[in-house]
């Protein structure tokens, strides 16, 4: 995916952008402000009445900078705010599922790289690095990755199997 792709998609160039994939593999969700808006309004909220919703996780302030495309989401903000309009990750996001990797699962699971790698039993560098390469660490099996990926970002294997052919360089181990 390149620019040109973001034009035929109608999606801003930044989507598929280097840069983006760095960012996002540190705890920014891609998260689409008009999607959002959307469902706000179809819920019947107030962006007030949202924020209220949430808790005080996400304040109305940082709604208005979501829907208007000016803040990013972080993973816990994203899942709370996915709980309350009673969607899912993919339904928020401005990564369409079909093109969606491993980190964008666990965003949409609202986890940071540190929790998931803990949760997974490997340090937050090796997922990361799983996440951008697709290569696992030799102690680690790829079923056994993918089974336990899967739990916890609450995906099937076979998604999960398909993020992770997603990425540049897919290898067994390093």
């Amino acid at each position: 995916m390149d620019v040109s792709d973001a034009r035929r998609f109608r999606w801003p160039p930044w989507v598929f952008s280097q840069s983006r994939r760095v960012s996002l593999s540190h705890g920014h969700v891609c998260l689409d402000g008009g999607k959002l808006r959307r469902w706000r309004i179809v819920r019947g909220l107030s962006v007030d009445a949202l924020a209220a919703l949430t808790g005080g996780r996400v304040p109305a302030r940082q709604l208005y900078e979501y829907e208007a495309g000016r803040r990013r989401c972080d993973p816990a903000r994203f899942a709370a705010l996915c709980r309350v309009l009673g969607v899912t990750g993919p339904q928020l996001s401005a990564v369409p599922l079909e093109l969606a990797g491993l980190a964008e699962w666990r965003h949409w699971a609202g986890l940071t790289a540190d929790q998931a790698a803990e949760r997974l039993g490997m340090s937050s560098w090796s997922l990361l690095r799983v996440e951008r390469t697709g290569r696992l660490p030799r102690q680690v099996t790829r079923e056994g990755f993918l089974a336990a990926a899967a739990g916890l970002y609450a995906c099937s294997p076979g998604q999960a199997r398909a993020a992770l052919a997603r990425t540049s360089h897919p290898r067994q181990t390093y």
